[in-house]
């Protein structure tokens, strides 16, 4: 025992001896990788960049930096090897600048402002409907506990299945969840299945898909969806797209336009909830803008008036503020660049931003920069504030890189929100629940969120 204790006594103190070096460098040295050279001019930065060590990552959340990258020779920062072997089965997150101007000029073909605003008419309103008189009312009525942000992920899958390929699927309806985006949540967050299940799951609907529409044209069917523009268009070899590219394209556009706007909408829903004088101050709104007492589902001109509501779309942005959709950006640097702030950043390093950090920066949005405060983006003329270029990105709103579903994202999420507060009441089911951000494409809401909801009297 007492050899032990003396083999064990010098370890214990090298050890510690070895902590205390190691936090000491990484104090005195917070610029620069341990273990590798930095190289000469490189400056030792305080403020809102810092360095990771092993391998080199330097991150920032500096809004001079983060326009710098989105607007200053673009092409120089791509998506890194590692991030590319993980999102490999979704090439709209990697895609490279060829492939990705051609993903947008046939996406930006549906994507117009006409076209959104008939979409929206004809596939969220509907849905909404149905949703809503077929699902909530039966839920509110029986006391049911649900999984909204389950719910508003077969959803959003569901209009924009619609919208772009013309597919009424009503997932959300399907109250086993079998069908619940067909693979899409199962690649995500696999539970029952391997990830190559429902990989397969996803390839089988798909190419039924592609295959029938190609039988409908063939038919003398015409369409003017998104499906139909890739068809049509060239692939980035000038040549029209097989079965396969079809395949590959159609997941990136989905992922992209469910996952985020369910997200934000179960976010917004969730902070209502914890602050029930915004939820009163909202419900104001929407009985000022939409009087008639059939409700917003009813209303003649409801794009319109969405578009004019103040109070609502500064919930929506808080929330998005505080709970970005993607909430980190990585991407590697190819050249040797110097950012605004003064940091030298070296060809093959790997640079991050993340906009849930700088959501959290006194610096940026006050010393309440923790707090869910709408009013924050009201201004004294009664406008909506619109924050300067690298600020808030939450669309990728600066740069060559515009979202270009920010239009439909925001008119969905916003009638989805006005309709629910406008017509439920909506506690958690459960205060006792642990809510934590899972961290991955998307910034899902980890374990769901559990709510009841109660028909307001008339």
């Amino acid at each position: 025992m007492s050899k032990v204790n003396n083999l064990a006594t010098p370890f214990n103190i090298f050890s510690a001896v070895s902590i205390c070096l190691v936090s000491f460098l990484i104090i005195k040295y917070p610029d620069r990788a341990i273990f590798e050279k930095l190289p000469e001019g490189i400056p030792n930065i305080k403020g809102n960049t810092s360095s990771v060590f092993i391998p080199l990552t330097i991150m920032t959340i500096d809004p001079k930096n983060i326009e710098y990258i989105a607007k200053k020779n673009h092409a120089i920062y791509i998506k890194s090897d590692h991030f590319r072997n993980s999102a490999k089965r979704f090439s709209v997150f990697i895609a490279k600048d060829d492939y990705w101007k051609q993903l947008r000029k046939t996406t930006h073909q549906v994507l117009t402002v006409k076209k959104i605003d008939n979409g929206f008419n004809s596939a969220i309103i509907e849905s909404l409907k149905t949703s809503v008189y077929g699902i909530l009312d039966r839920y509110a009525l029986n006391k049911t506990v649900f999984d909204i942000q389950d719910l508003m992920l077969k959803f959003t899958f569901d209009t924009f299945m619609k919208i772009g390929f013309g597919q009424d699927l009503h997932t959300y309806i399907d109250e086993g969840g079998s069908n619940s985006g067909f693979g899409f949540n199962g690649m995500m967050r696999p539970e029952t299945k391997s990830i190559a299940q429902h990989y397969d799951t996803i390839n089988e609907f798909l190419f039924n898909m592609i295959q029938q529409r190609r039988k409908d044209v063939e038919e003398g069917k015409t369409f003017d969806d998104l499906l139909w523009h890739f068809m049509q268009g060239p692939n980035a070899h000038q040549m029209s797209y097989n079965d396969q590219e079809l395949r590959d394209n159609v997941p990136n556009v989905i992922v992209a336009a469910r996952d985020t706007t369910a997200i934000s909408i179960a976010y917004t829903i969730y902070m209502l909830i914890l602050h029930p004088e915004v939820q009163s101050k909202l419900l104001l709104e929407i009985e000022c803008c939409f009087p008639n007492e059939n409700g917003i589902l009813k209303s003649d001109n409801i794009i319109e008036t969405i578009s004019h509501m103040t109070y609502a779309s500064a919930v929506l942005n808080e929330t998005l503020r505080l709970f970005p959709p993607v909430s980190i950006n990585q991407k590697e640097v190819l050249e040797n660049v110097v950012w605004p702030d003064g940091t030298i950043v070296r060809k093959g390093t790997t640079i991050s931003w993340s906009s849930y950090s700088q959501a959290r920066c006194s610096k940026i949005w006050g010393y309440d920069c923790k707090d869910f405060k709408p009013e924050r983006w009201i201004l004294d003329n009664g406008k909506l504030y619109k924050p300067a270029s690298g600020e808030w990105n939450v669309f990728n709103n600066i740069g060559v890189r515009t979202c270009l579903g920010e239009r439909l994202a925001r008119l969905e999420a916003l009638a989805t929100i006005l309709i629910f507060v406008q017509r439920y009441k909506i506690p958690r089911s459960n205060p006792n629940q642990k809510i934590d951000c899972e961290v991955g494409l998307a910034l899902k809401i980890k374990t769901g969120l559990e709510v009841l909801v109660e028909k307001r009297l008339p």
